[in-house]
């Protein structure tokens, strides 16, 4: 495999600050002594090459200049405003010397080396007017797939076809059947046709079509002891050239030194614009790569390479076509570089990263790099460095649908330092680190010394972070372990501005758990670092620095992943969105290609019209009648003439298994209660039994099941699951079948949300009284009642219920309703009506779950009034005379009691009489009282009863009287 990466070590310009600069090219063209024009519309390659008598093709005067130099003879080739098809070659020789050559637009941004073709002869296709085809020659097969362990490279993007009407690229599709809308076309290389459905308003007998058909624009070529040098290309623009999405439209390689790139552009190639595999003492200034296939800029080994003003934006839309986002890619992607240089670098609107430094790059200085709106971050991987970045900006990273999508990912990588730069709304984090456990195993390609990299020794001082909704300022999610502690006791981070107006909890760190959230004090505590550092907004706005526009209305089409496999429901879920650029408003229709030639299969939309800034699922759906294989489909969108398209890959895997559905979800669930059951079924299509080992379900879910330990050949059996949710919040889990058939395990989502449910919380359960007495109120008693729930309590009423609920009263401040988290109190006394065990109980009818709620209430009622003493005696009296004693009424309750009548009973009652004080009143808390006379009718036992009757619950109150009469 050959990796191609942008490489190259610089050598010093005089206009350059040394310090920037490991080195840079040094060409002296004061030493080209020969001047060669070139005019591809009026010279001849028989002519000689002077101005009034130029050649006619680069290749002619570069032949030219190579044989001056190999005399020692420097040479300028000046060429003229034109379009130039052809593929120059500039190789390196033993005799070759140092004498520069360099190739110069007269006017810069006016020669176009283009690696297209002029189609004409477009025909009317009858299966739809707006479409046009001609004969197509040409028999490319898929290129060569990359090695070294990437993502799965679609068919779209080994493909090579570019076709391009008044300017503007065509989009590719596969098939006639995808030719549905506007802005696409088809290279029927097995009929020997090209179909192409241009803009609305194209006249395709007028419009200027051009197909691709060069790989290679340029190759400066130097090999061991042939070395190539002093090579300057200014001012030229390389376009259309049909490289595979690993090669490149210009390319130097092997021991190239000295080679300068100034002024230069590269626009839609099919793969890099401009790629270096070794070389050292490398230039590439005020140049452009932009709408490449591939990366912008690619290197690989190189050393000693300065970049200054140079632009890469756009890029990877053909990597994009299938989901290869990720490997290899960035507007500048660079591969093992010893020596590096930026300097005002932009990197923008790449569908890809915006640099990725990428493994073994050693002493890199970045200044004035300029990131924004890419849909992954800037990729520092597998590096020994020192990477030093300064005065750069990492901005709105737009994609959430992948990795990789913050500001700065450092992955496994040490000795990285930020200095000074702006990290601003960046999707997932501003900064995050990632990697393996442990680090990685790399090799230094100069000295072959092996030694293992983790993210290690990172310095951030003086920079400012700022995120918004749903991003983090820092984001290390699963990392822990020995890696963290390596990272964090390392870390040197110190004068910087955080903030986030919307998340308090910002960082998010693997201790002590995977995807700890932290605030800024925690942070500081955890890593010892920061310590003066602040968490406010910044005194300049990032907004404000990060802003950027794009070229063109414009949008990307893109997919969270591009490779799935159906569940045990036979389905897989592709996530699609857009993404508008420019601008770009409007509607966009989408569509799948692929389904209807795959028995039993079906898709659909979740929505198939969405925004130019809006998302839809495609479900695929495998049926019994689908066999199992991986199938290719194509999902399609289009608005107004921009079509836009991903290749999808389905795999349907061979089972025995099916489950009714993939997801079950429940709403509105209100916390504290169970939800209703809802029941997946499995079934066994297979002619075997299935063992069925365990069923599981996150917690806040509870499944029941009829499967037992195994399921027979052709039957079924249910799952039950209910959603008892604790708090309020989303819950998100899944059901995992584990059994015996080779798609073990399956798997069903499971969502729940819920909604807010009050509770009642009682600070006691129940009120005991102990004695109380008839008549007295007793001390009050308070419950308080907290809503502890997660929504509005409303109390209908609070009432003492039971059968002694009058011997209690409650009092309340309650009101109809308690906010979350509110209390109040209820107070209760007791003023028992009755003598002995009195209960009942303090009820709420509310809105909490389990209502009514009961507190209990108890208490023993005494009476009030007593007599003293209780039985009194006269001894003997005479029957003519008389004998009194004192009875005592007393009132131990504070409210007075009544007497409503003294009456004596008995065998003898009219032997005793009695006088009192009472006047009918026993005084609360008072006594009064009563003179009982005996005066015996009759000799011998005399005995009665008095009866105090009264408004206690006891009456009457008795005195036993005796006495004898003699």
């Amino acid at each position: 495999m050959r990796k191609l990466s942008s490489y190259v070590l610089l050598a010093g310009f005089s206009f350059l600050i040394s310090s920037l600069a490991w080195a840079q090219a040094t060409v002296n063209e004061s030493l080209e002594t020969i001047t060669i024009y070139v005019d591809g519309g009026t010279g001849s390659d028989t002519n000689p090459g002077t101005q009034p008598q130029p050649l006619k093709t680069i290749g002619a005067a570069a032949a030219v200049a190579l044989s001056n130099k190999a005399s020692n003879a420097g040479t300028k080739v000046i060429v003229n405003p034109g379009t130039y098809r052809e593929s120059l070659s500039l190789s390196g020789s033993p005799a070759q010397s140092a004498i520069p050559i360099t190739f110069q637009a007269a006017t810069n941004g006016t020669v176009f080396i283009s690696g297209a073709q002029q189609f004409t002869g477009w025909t009317p296709y009858s299966g739809n007017s707006s479409v046009y085809t001609t004969s197509w020659p040409y028999q490319w097969r898929d290129c060569a797939i990359d090695t070294g362990g990437h993502p799965l490279e679609m068919p779209i993007v080994l493909r090579q076809e570019m076709l391009v009407v008044n300017g503007m690229p065509l989009t590719q599709v596969l098939s006639l059947s995808q030719m549905l809308y506007p802005g696409s076309f088809f290279a029927d290389s097995t009929a020997g046709l090209v179909y192409i459905w241009p803009p609305t308003g194209v006249d395709v007998n007028t419009a200027d079509v051009e197909v691709a058909v060069t790989p290679t624009l340029l190759t400066i070529a130097g090999h061991d002891s042939n070395n190539i040098n002093g090579i300057v290309i200014r001012g030229l623009t390389f376009e259309y050239a049909n490289s595979c999405h690993t090669g490149e439209a210009v390319y130097v390689q092997g021991s190239s030194t000295n080679i300068l790139f100034d002024s230069d552009t590269f626009i839609w190639n099919n793969g890099t614009g401009l790629g270096f595999s070794s070389g050292e003492s490398i230039t590439v200034m005020n140049s452009i790569s932009n709408h490449n296939g591939g990366a912008g800029f690619n290197t690989y080994h190189a050393k000693n390479i300065l970049w200054q003003n140079d632009v890469a934006s756009y890029n990877n839309w053909r990597g994009a076509q299938g989901a290869f986002y990720e490997w290899g890619g960035g507007g500048a992607h660079i591969f093992s570089d010893h020596g590096e240089t930026i300097s005002g670098f932009t990197a923008t609107f790449n569908q890809t990263h915006s640099i990725h430094w990428d493994t073994d790059d050693v002493n890199i200085s970045v200044t004035s790099l300029f990131a924004a709106q890419n849909m992954l971050g800037t990729l520092i991987e597998k590096n020994e460095g020192p990477v030093t970045f300064g005065n750069s900006s990492f901005c709105s990273t737009v994609s959430t649908a992948t990795d990789n999508a913050s500001g700065v990912v450092i992955r496994d990588s040490k000795n990285v330092t930020f200095n000074g730069n702006t990290f601003y709304r960046n999707s997932g984090s501003q900064l995050e680190i990632t990697g393996v456990a442990g680090g990685f195993q790399i090799s230094n390609w100069e000295t072959g010394k092996a030694f293992n990299v983790s993210t290690e020794n990172i310095s951030l001082d003086q920079n400012v972070f700022e995120a918004t909704t749903g991003q983090q300022l820092f984001r290390d999610s699963y990392l822990g372990g020995a890696d963290w502690t390596t990272f964090a006791t390392t870390l040197q981070s110190n004068k910087n501005t955080w903030w986030n107006p919307d998340n308090s909890r910002p960082f998010m760190v693997p201790a002590p758990v995977s995807a700890t959230l932290l605030d800024s004090a925690e942070w500081q505590t955890s890593t010892g670092q920061d310590k003066n550092s602040t968490f406010s907004a910044p005194l300049n706005d990032p907004a404000a620095i990060c802003a950027v526009t794009a070229e063109a209305p414009d949008y990307w089409f893109i997919v969270d992943n591009g490779v799935l496999t159906t569940n045990g429901s036979g389905k897989a879920v592709f996530n699609l969105s857009t993404i508008p650029l420019g601008g770009m408003s409007g509607n966009v229709a989408l569509s799948a290609d692929g389904v209807s030639s795959i028995p039993g299969a079906s898709s659909s939309f979740s929505s198939s019209t969405i925004t130019t800034a809006g998302a839809s699922s495609l479900t695929f759906t495998a049926g019994p009648a689908t066999q199992p294989g991986t199938y290719i489909l194509t999902a399609l969108a289009n608005s107004g003439d921009t079509t836009r398209t991903i290749a999808l890959q389905v795999t349907v895997p061979a089972t025995s298994i099916f489950l009714s559905t993939d997801i079950l979800t429940f709403n509105n669930q209100a916390v504290g209660t169970a939800s209703a059951a809802q029941t997946l079924t499995v079934t066994n299509t297979g002619s075997r039994s299935i063992a069925i080992r365990s069923i599981a379900v996150n917690s806040g879910f509870i499944e029941t099941n009829t499967c037992g330990t195994s399921l027979a050949a052709g039957k079924k059996c249910t799952i039950m699951v209910t959603f008892s949710p604790k708090q309020l919040l989303a819950y998100t889990g899944t059901l995992i079948l584990t059994d015996s058939d080779p798609t073990s395990p399956q798997t069903v989502a499971l969502t729940g949300t819920t909604v807010g449910s009050p509770a009642i919380t009682f600070s006691h359960k129940s009120l005991s009284y102990g004695a109380g007495i008839f008549g007295t109120t007793s001390a009050s008693q308070s419950v308080t009642l907290t809503n502890s729930g997660t929504a509005l309590l409303a109390l209908a009423t609070i009432s003492v219920t039971g059968a002694d609920s009058h011997d209690f009263i409650q009092t309340n401040n309650c009101g109809s309703s308690l906010a979350i988290g509110a209390l109040c109190t209820v107070t209760v006394t007791f003023d028992p009506t009755f003598t002995g065990s009195r209960t009942a109980g303090l009820t709420f009818a509310d809105n909490a779950p389990l209502s009514p709620q009961t507190v209990g209430l108890a208490g023993t009622g005494e009476k009030a009034l007593t007599v003293s003493p209780g039985s009194v005696g006269f001894g003997s009296v005479s029957t003519s005379s008389s004998a009194t004693k004192a009875v005592t009424l007393t009132n131990a309750s504070a409210t007075a009691i009544s007497i409503t009548s003294f009456a004596f009973s008995g065998l003898n009652a009219r032997d005793f009489s009695q006088t009192n004080n009472c006047n009918g009143t026993v005084q609360g808390n008072g006594s009064c009282s009563i003179t009982v006379t005996f005066k015996p009718g009759a000799t011998g036992s005399r005995s009665a009863t008095l009866n105090a009757n009264d408004s206690d619950p006891t009456t009457p109150q008795l005195v036993t009287l005796t006495g004898t009469g003699k």
